[in-house]
């Protein structure tokens, strides 16, 4: 798969919600050659602090309007925060595209279920058109998970294609009170499972997922959330142990990149 670097013109940057930013950047080689549930490397400015680069990873994919793209990002520390004051016309120097996408369901798979949590809601955009393109006859239902209401991006994006959505904040300001994935948990236990899933949001939600997914004998993709230094796999700074995957038998000895290997990895695959 082919990687570039491109000069990006931002033509969109607004706020979406409490801490929330959805930025808008034309960079047609990335745009072309990206999948969703890949990401790319951000350069904030060109100076010496921030020295890294910033991982973000692919919302949507717009090649048809000019090889756009967009992105959700949390202002959280000194570049992001840069990027939330920068105007349409600025460029960003960006990587990408990187790591492994997300993949088509299993075609038995006909009750499909996103977990997303916080701004791990990022990648479904992408991954729902991409579903919606192939026609595929199944039924989407998205857990989403906030700290709060306030910080819930574009909700009715998701309704308006015919998912349901069961929205849940740890504060009870919307939806259900708790975490995601006591939702999921409950819904199993009054319902069913689902027949393939989708997840993306913080370690310690995967974790459940993955505990989750193991007892009920699930298939299904996670992207995981780490912090990344270069995004190509040379420091092995966003690596993950490879028992993270094996459950509670954590047979399985070493480590995976999760800018190589993932972001986005296979669980419980029976083929």
């Amino acid at each position: 798969m082919p990687i570039f670097q491109e000069k990006a013109r931002i033509l969109k940057n607004q706020r979406v919600a409490q801490g929330v930013w959805e930025m808008r950047l034309q960079a047609p080689q990335i745009a072309s050659a990206a999948y969703p549930g890949q990401f790319a490397m951000f350069r904030v400015r060109d100076e010496l602090s921030p020295l890294l680069r910033r991982p973000f990873s692919f919302s949507r994919l717009n090649t048809a309007a000019d090889g756009t793209f967009d992105i959700l990002y949390k202002v959280v520390g000194q570049g992001t925060r840069i990027m939330s004051s920068f105007a349409p016309g600025n460029y960003l120097d960006i990587l990408g595209p990187l790591g492994r996408g997300f993949r088509l369901p299993p075609k038995h798979a006909r009750e499909i279920w996103f977990l997303a949590g916080g701004i791990g809601i990022a990648p479904f955009f992408g991954l729902l058109d991409m579903l919606r393109q192939h026609e595929i006859g199944f039924n989407i239902t998205l857990f989403y998970g906030a700290a709060t209401g306030e910080e819930l991006v574009r909700c009715k994006f998701f309704e308006q294609n015919n998912c349901t959505v069961k929205i849940c904040t740890e504060d009870g300001t919307c939806g259900f009170h708790g975490f995601i994935t006591d939702s999921v948990e409950r819904t199993c236990t009054l319902t069913s499972v689902p027949d393939y899933f989708y997840s993306c949001g913080p370690h310690p939600m995967q974790q459940r997922v993955m505990e989750w997914a193991k007892c009920n004998n699930l298939q299904g993709q996670m992207s995981m959330e780490t912090m990344m230094a270069c995004g190509v796999g040379v420091c092995l700074g966003c690596s993950i142990p490879k028992s993270f995957f094996a459950g509670e038998q954590k047979i399985e000895t070493g480590y995976l990149r999760v800018c190589r290997e993932g972001p986005v990895f296979t669980i419980g695959d029976k083929t």
